[in-house]
């Protein structure tokens, strides 16, 4: 129901998603670019080798640069209380997943 596959795929998403906020990012501090230039930027961005590696992998990575990208992009456009959001869904989230795997990995 739930295979190796199909999880992996779900880090394909998430990185359109990285790059579509990328371009984001780049055409709000770049005004003057065109949009092919800004898309190439992007790209290039979302191409860095770290996370081109997690991306084919199932782990968590893909999705928190998400959100810190996100929760920047929400600042550069001074939309403080949804980067505040981002944050902290972020990091209660990660505790606890942290603490639910401590939790599993005691017993």
């Amino acid at each position: 129901m739930c295979s190796a596959a199909i999880l992996r795929s779900v880090n394909g998403v998430l990185a359109v998603i990285c790059s579509i906020i990328l371009f984001e990012i780049v055409t709000h501090l770049k005004p003057t670019l065109n949009d092919r230039k800004a898309m190439l930027h992007a790209l290039v961005l979302s191409l860095y080798p770290l996370h081109w590696f997690f991306t084919f992998l199932y782990y968590t990575d893909v999705a928190f640069v998400i959100a810190v990208l996100a929760m920047y992009l929400a600042s550069l456009k001074k939309n403080y209380w949804l980067s505040a959001l981002i944050i902290n869904f972020l990091v209660s989230w990660y505790f606890d997943f942290s603490l639910y795997n401590t939790a599993t990995l005691d017993e």
